[in-house]
């Protein structure tokens, strides 16, 4: 029986993300993508509701720390402005990563930012500790406001 209230050994998790792909998603990775949509539409409209930063997106990624921090139990995740509307998310020392997680996190900002009111949201992961980097690396860009 799987609990929701008890971590499991994150190769558990790593079997059950690509029986995910090959089974309901059919192959197709971007359903991470669609699971961290998910994951943020549920979480910041409830528990996590004052994270949010309405029409301030900056305000909200340079919350990034402590948001990570309620996520992952080791490593750590910064945030670096980089112009008026773009940005650089960079997680380092984290003990475990996976391309299934790295696309939820892509897919988590993406609609995190769409709920602060940013619209043309492009969130692209440029580095990944999965593929061999020695961070996962995303950059973050969004159209107005």
């Amino acid at each position: 029986m799987i609990l929701t209230i008890k971590w499991y050994p994150f190769e558990l998790g790593k079997r059950l993300d690509t029986a995910i792909v090959e089974v309901l998603g059919e192959g197709r990775r971007e359903l991470f993508e669609r699971l961290g949509e998910a994951s943020a539409t549920k979480n910041l409209a409830t528990i996590h509701h004052g994270f949010l930063t309405p029409g301030k997106p900056h305000a909200f990624l340079a919350k990034a720390p402590a948001i990570y921090a309620l996520y992952y139990e080791t490593g750590r995740r910064e945030y670096q402005q980089i112009g008026e509307r773009e940005g650089m998310l960079t997680t380092h020392e984290a003990e475990t990563f996976s391309t299934a997680d790295c696309l939820t996190v892509v897919g988590w900002y993406r609609k995190a930012l769409e709920m602060c009111g940013a619209t043309g949201v492009q969130v692209a992961e440029e580095e990944c500790r999965a593929q061999g980097g020695p961070v996962c690396r995303y950059r973050v860009r969004w159209v107005s406001p």
